[in-house]
């Protein structure tokens, strides 16, 4: 008997020893915030959401004691997982642990999963929320915005499934980079990336997820175009399960998307499209439609096979209206994501930046902006970098109508230091085409527009305004054009131009006296520059 009872001394001492008194204390985001601790021992609740209730010590405290086994793991909710606390990032938020009685025991809920505030776990993207009717329940998606996104502007949107996975991180930086001003390869879209419930369910359409095709087109789409300015030219990308999805989207009777981006693909849940495609592509004569596929050469073998039925199908049948491109990547199939999406948006927005379908500089200024509305529903801007890529094809060709048509649209888009071309740079294209009286036009213009020229430009370039003149026999105008650019440029300018002036008069033996008093001028003045040199001014004298 007293064994039995030493025995049962000894169990209840390391019990009790086992447990500790612990305070745990919690800051809040919201004053009405009511919050349940849950973890992994019956003081926690045994992992059971709305259990284990703490109490409110201030507007923003919730505190309680309870007596520990340790390790403790545990979390925050408000009473259910659909509202668990994030006390680190959406994507890191693990369980809290007390190891020991020396472990922190004060801790900070950043937002709660049911009503993320995106601000306060540092993202660069909404999170939203939509009660659905058709899916009984609360939906979470992620919006990106441009960084410069007005309502004064319209938006493609780019929807994405799988909006959970990293996925969402390659889209958001590849459309950030591509459509930035120095890239253009794209134009500023909106990402949404839906975060799913039950993934293949939905994206299959059965059982809890067959209402998710009628939430997508009636609830969520519906929701963003009021929520933002948007062009009406909608994108899915979708990889695997997601890819085959994007297929039955095409094909709904009532597909509001024009561009798709299906990323190892697949025919196993519904075989059947694939007549159904061959249909399509026979009869569609909509809008342009832009689909791309993405092929793994380590994916599975029935994947690659589906991939290239689809361009077979496709090439049976081609269609004017649909853009299609398929390519294969040394990849598998996760890796197939970040190496094909890149080519995937440049595919989509193929007219977007298109200069092949624009031969000549007047076919881009009388079409490229209507196209880009039609295609893709947005105000698209005469690009310099375009328009400088039509130059020397108009310079080698001596387009006189072409160049002029190219200045007036710099100057209509004000695309040269906040209008047109200046002067001086007008003057410099005539001449490299060899129109002389053009180039001398120009130039005696910019004594009219001189707040537009950059001097420096002017002096640097006044050799051609002189060689134009002696190209038209028109020596003592030449003479009198230099004497005038002498008496406007600063005192910097007047040794180089009394040399221009020298040079122009003695070589061609006009206004004589003239040319010899510069010569005197410039020998007794001379400074070192780079446009001549006293062996310069010796060869002169000796003409």
């Amino acid at each position: 008997m007293k064994t039995l009872l030493t025995l049962i001394f000894t169990l209840l001492f390391f019990i009790s020893f086992g447990q500790e008194l612990t305070t745990i204390k919690v800051s809040v985001p919201d004053i009405t915030d009511e919050v349940y601790i849950v973890g992994n021992q019956d003081a926690l609740g045994n992992w059971e959401p709305d259990k284990i209730k703490m109490r409110k010590i201030s507007d923003r405290e919730r505190e309680i004691e309870l007596k520990l086994t340790f390790p403790a793991e545990f979390k925050f909710t408000r009473g259910s997982w659909d509202k668990e606390g994030i006390m680190k990032s959406l994507s890191d938020n693990p369980n809290l642990r007390i190891l020991d009685e020396r472990s922190e025991t004060t801790f900070t809920v950043k937002t709660w999963m049911d009503n993320i505030e995106s601000d306060k776990l540092g993202l660069d993207y909404d999170i939203k929320y939509i009660e659905s009717k058709l899916m009984g329940d609360k939906r979470m998606f992620y919006v990106y915005l441009p960084d410069n996104y007005t309502p004064e502007k319209k938006y493609p949107v780019i929807y994405m499934t799988d909006g959970s996975t990293d996925n969402f991180q390659v889209a958001k930086s590849y459309i950030n980079a591509l459509s930035r001003n120095s890239f253009n390869v794209i134009p500023e879209s909106i990402l949404v990336a839906i975060v799913h419930k039950n993934r293949n369910k939905e994206l299959y359409n059965v059982k809890s997820g067959a209402y998710f095709t009628d939430y997508l087109l009636q609830e969520l789409i519906p929701f963003i175009d009021a929520s933002y300015s948007t062009s009406g030219f909608n994108t899915m990308i979708g990889h695997s399960n997601g890819a085959e999805y994007n297929h039955m989207l095409l094909l709904h009777k009532d597909n509001p998307f024009r561009g798709f981006i299906s990323l190892s693909t697949s025919f196993i849940s519904k075989p059947e499209c694939k007549e159904e495609l061959t249909g399509f592509f026979e009869r569609y004569k909509g809008k342009k439609i832009y689909n791309f596929i993405a092929n793994a050469t380590l994916d599975s073998p029935d994947r690659i096979e589906a991939g290239n039925t689809f361009e077979s199908l496709y090439q049976s049948t081609p269609n004017a209206q649909i853009k299609f491109s398929k390519q294969t990547y040394q990849a598998d199939h996760i890796t197939v994501v970040p190496n094909a999406l890149i080519d995937g948006l440049k595919l989509i927005f193929y007219d977007y930046n298109n200069m092949e379908a624009y031969p000549t500089v007047v076919d881009y200024g009388e079409n490229y902006l209507a196209n880009i509305e039609q295609n893709y529903g947005i105000k698209g801007h005469i690009s310099r970098a375009d328009l400088e890529g039509y130059y020397m094809g108009i310079i080698n060709n001596k387009n006189k109508e072409q160049y002029e048509y190219a200045l007036a649209l710099f100057e209509e888009h004000k695309m040269w230091n906040n209008g047109g071309f200046d002067p001086v740079n007008i003057a410099n294209g005539y001449f490299l085409m060899g129109m002389y009286p053009e180039t001398i036009e120009a130039y005696n213009q910019s004594f009219q527009e001189f707040e537009r020229v950059e001097p420096r430009v002017f002096y640097a370039n006044i050799f051609r305004a002189v060689e134009s003149y002696q190209n038209e026999g028109k020596i003592a105008e030449g003479i009198a054009f230099l004497e005038k650019s002498r008496e406007t440029l600063s005192k910097e300018y007047y040794l180089g131009i009394t040399y221009h002036i020298a040079k122009l008069s003695l070589d061609n033996k006009v206004e004589v006296e003239k040319g010899k008093e510069a010569l005197e001028y410039c020998k007794a003045n001379y400074e070192k520059n780079r446009y001549f040199t006293e062996d310069d001014l010796i060869v002169v004298e000796e003409h």
